[in-house]
This record gives structure tokens, sequence and C-alpha cells, in this order.
């Protein structure tokens, strides 16, 4: 709306120009100066016409000056979403740094137990996204059975053991995650909701499932909670394709509002 401000400040003003001229032109009942007359023009009355441009040329002064307001008011606006961009868009970029300095490693142990004293010397290092696959891929095959999502003690129980061991990676992770989405919400001069998707087309399917479960039963639960409801960062979380996929989404389900799955009420077909 504010971009066609101009055009409609110079639509008003070619109005008040137009019902101006009109009025005094025809001022005085049809003796306006611009009657023809037989003998000389009526300079009586174009005295009255040239006095009348004083008022507007008061309006116009009074134009002119909410003219400079409406400007600088825009020129703040500008300059306040660009030190956001840059503030956001610089917080994204360190996001990023953390995700690639996340490295686990995984061993040839048969030891199934990754908290066992038995855990052997690394062999194969995961970075990056990759790391953060991994550990999801660990948390799943402790959870093991798909009843146990019907227990929120045992997954908590799990959860809390798996922060346990990979508190150092994901803790920085969850907490800067967690800031971006609050600067989005108390700092964002613009559409949110565009910023946020932003923020949510960087998140993979196993980091979309690792802030899920950080959110139900993790320290998550408390205060990023309410973000991923309001913001629908959840919505892509993948389609449940098994039984534990579809067991870990109702899960979910039943601790999360279901805005946090979706920004948008769902699409009906019409067959």
């Amino acid at each position: 709306m504010r971009k066609f401000a101009p055009w409609l400040a110079a639509a008003g003003v070619l109005a008040m120009w137009s019902m101006w001229t009109y009025f005094v032109v025809q001022q005085g009942s049809g003796h306006g100066f611009f009657e023809q007359s037989q003998t000389s023009p009526n300079f009586g009355l174009s005295g009255s016409f040239g006095d009348s441009f004083g008022g507007f040329s008061a309006l116009m002064s009074a134009l002119a000056v909410l003219g400079v307001i409406l400007s600088l008011r825009q020129s703040g606006d500008s300059e306040s979403r660009q030190s956001f961009d840059v503030s956001f868009f610089t917080l994204l970029n360190h996001f990023q740094q953390i995700v690639n300095s996340i490295d686990v490693h995984q061993n040839d142990s048969r030891t199934t137990d990754i908290y066992s004293n038995d855990y052997t010397p690394p062999l194969k290092i995961h970075e990056g996204r990759d790391a953060l696959k991994f550990m999801l891929r660990i948390l799943e095959i402790e959870i093991k059975e798909p009843s146990y999502f019907s227990d929120s003690k045992i997954i908590f129980r799990l959860y809390s053991q798996f922060s346990g061991h990979w508190g150092n990676d994901t803790g920085h992770y969850f907490r800067l995650l967690y800031h971006i989405f609050r600067f989005i919400d108390e700092k964002c001069p613009g559409d949110k909701v565009y910023y946020s998707r932003i923020v949510r087309a960087h998140l993979s399917e196993a980091e979309l499932l690792l802030l899920a479960y950080n959110c139900t039963v993790g320290e998550g639960a408390e205060k990023f909670a309410r973000y991923v409801e309001k913001y629908s960062i959840l919505h892509n979380l993948p389609f449940p394709r098994d039984d534990f996929s579809q067991a870990q989404m109702s899960f979910f389900q039943r601790r999360l509002k279901m805005s946090a799955f979706r920004q948008d009420p769902p699409t009906k077909f019409i067959y």
C-alpha cells in the first residue's frame, strides 16, 4: 500500500484543485470573472479570484509538509528493514556455521548401546547435517518400538539420555535456532511469516524431527514450542511411511498444537 501513497496523494491534490477552481469560477451565481461581458472583464471579481489562491496556497503548503513527513517515515521504515535484514542474515549465516561444525563419530562395535562404557574409539566421522541425521537415527534405534510413544515418560527418559550424550552439539544448535525465531518475532518490522519460512527452508527432515523431540520432551517445550506453533515450523515434517513414523507423528501432534504442523487450513478437494 505504501508504494502507491505518492500516486494517491497526487490524485487527491488534483481532485482538490479541480473542485477549488470550479467553485471559484462559479462564485457569484454565474457572475464569475470568466463569464463573457459586452463591455469589459469584471476586474473586481478577478481580484477575489486571485485572493482565493491564498487559501489554496496554505492548503498546498500543508500537503507539502505532510508529504515530507510521509517520506521521512518511509525512509525510517526502509532503514529499519535494512538493519533487520543485516542482523537476520548474519544470524542465519552463523547458524549455518554451527551446523557445519557439528561432528559425531561412529564405531564398528557390535554394542547397540551407545551410552555403554564399552563404546569403542571412532572410525567414521559424520559432519554437518549428516551428523544430525546420524543422531536422529541413534535416537530412533533407542526408542525401538512404536508402542513406546504411548508413554511419554519413556520418550522423555530416552531423549534425556540422548541430550546428555549429544548435548554439547545440540544444545548450542537449538539455542541459536530459538533466538533466530525470537528475533523475528520481536524485531521484524515486516512480514514475520516470510522470514520464518526462510529459516524453515534451511532445516532438513532430520532437523525438524529433532526439533519436534526437543519441543515435546526436551528443553524447548518451555519456550521454543510457542514459536514452533506460531510459525508452523514443523510444516515440512516427512509424511509417516511406517508404523514407527506414524506413532512418532501422533506423539508430536498430541503434545503440540496443530498450528505447528500447518500454516494454512488443509486444501479441500472436490471430486
